[in-house]
């Protein structure tokens, strides 16, 4: 899962906002949980002028870690 994680923020890194996106989304459907992959996308969406696409990831990544004393 860390593998795909990382290759989403390669190609975010890159410029490649799409492969970002679906990269991410990949990672949620095989990890709903994975808090990292739903603030990136959260951040990437927010960067897409889609806030309020953005502020239900941010909700799903505090609720899917919520020790968590930093999410980005």
């Amino acid at each position: 899962m860390t593998a795909m994680f990382n290759l989403g923020v390669i190609y975010e890194e890159q410029g490649n906002r799409a492969e970002a996106l679906k990269t991410y989304q990949e990672v949620l459907k095989l990890d709903p949980a994975y808090y990292k992959a739903k603030v990136n996308l959260a951040i990437l969406l927010e960067k897409e002028g889609q806030s309020h696409l953005a502020f239900d990831h941010y909700n799903d990544a505090i609720k899917a870690n919520p020790k968590e004393p930093k999410i980005y």
